[in-house]
């Protein structure tokens, strides 16, 4: 296997680099990116807007937030939150399923599941 490895590098070394160039490029470009934001890059964003406040006023601000959303969600209250979107509790029907495996009929009760509908501006600003 090694043998292979040098007659590959040795056929063509400039092609090798330029792909790994190309790799290297695009896990730059990925890195740069955030995949998910989470509590601290939510603060830290506030707080680069607003340098006055002080970085564990605006932990506790999200925070509460987060509870005061949570705590009204948990008690089965739509949460409009104004060019952001919609938290909901939605009920699906009872209805009549088949087990793939064998074709018989199985009753799946009705059950609530969260929802969430995106606001139009967030909507356009994905598409």
């Amino acid at each position: 296997m090694a043998a292979v490895k040098t007659v590959r590098n040795t056929v063509r070394p400039a092609l090798v680099k330029k792909e790994a160039v190309k790799v290297a490029k695009v896990t730059q470009e990925v890195k740069e990116v955030p995949i998910r934001i989470g509590m601290k890059e939510i603060t830290n964003a506030i707080v680069a807007r607003h340098p006055v406040l002080a970085r564990p006023t605006v932990d506790k601000v999200v925070q509460s937030a987060i509870e005061v959303i949570s705590k009204n969600f948990a008690e089965g209250k739509v949460v409009d939150i104004k060019d952001f979107g919609k938290l909901m509790l939605h009920t699906r029907a009872p209805r009549l399923a088949r087990n793939p495996k064998t074709g018989e009929s199985i009753k799946v009760p009705s059950k609530t599941v969260p929802k969430f509908k995106f606001a139009k501006k967030l909507r356009e600003l994905a598409a």
